[in-house]
């Protein structure tokens, strides 16, 4: 099926563009439940990026060449030979998620910039450091944000404000990471400014 707003072939059975979060089918009356849109969009998601680590998981690396052993630089060959023989880490993409929710200012978020711009990034920070620091600091191979609003063209900026804070808080585990932002259309203007990140950590196993 081609999405309707992009352009882009998607899966028949979703009910949002994952490109660019333009419905597909009409959706029913009501309110739309987070998790039923997150498990839609984190599975079509989840099975690009496993394709792209599984091929990646099957080129073979090979070990550095150890330096030629002669008498001026025995001893330091003889110190570090050990270090060729060691397996290489194999990175693969934990299935598990790690959910974290979070409450934004949306207005002073959005704003161009100001005071209450700044005030409302550094409430985002302290949340942000405070849900992390549950998990457990790992790298993230795969983060899914979906920022609630009525308006699913703001839902997005939102995602996109939390994931540019998030990435500027914690670089050291979002800088490789791959990074979405998505929408939640909700009417209800009490849940405007809500935003639930799906968070899937990398793993280093042995060869």
């Amino acid at each position: 099926m081609r999405c309707p707003g992009c352009g882009k072939i998607i899966p028949d059975q979703i009910r949002y563009c994952p490109y660019c979060g333009t419905p597909v089918r009409p959706k029913r009356q009501g309110v739309l439940r987070w998790r039923r849109i997150i498990a839609v969009m984190s599975s079509v998601a989840i099975t690009i990026i496993f394709g792209v680590l599984g091929g990646l998981g099957n080129l073979t690396l090979s070990p550095p060449t150890p330096p030629a052993i002669s008498p001026q630089n025995a001893h330091n060959v003889l110190d570090v030979a050990g270090t060729y023989d060691r397996p290489l880490p194999h990175t693969v993409l934990d299935p598990r998620s790690s959910s974290i929710t979070l409450v934004a200012d949306v207005d002073a978020l959005l704003a161009p910039g100001g005071p209450e711009k700044a005030r409302a990034v550094e409430q985002l920070r302290a949340q942000l450091r405070e849900r992390i620091a549950l998990i457990g600091l790992r790298k993230a191979g795969i983060v899914l944000t979906f920022g609630v609003s009525p308006d699913p063209l703001e839902g997005n900026r939102i995602a996109r404000e939390v994931n540019r804070v998030l990435l500027e808080t914690f670089p050291e585990i979002f800088e490789t990471a791959i990074l979405r932002d998505y929408h939640t259309i909700d009417p209800n203007r009490a849940n405007r400014g809500n935003v639930e990140l799906e968070i899937y950590f990398l793993l280093e196993t042995p060869r």
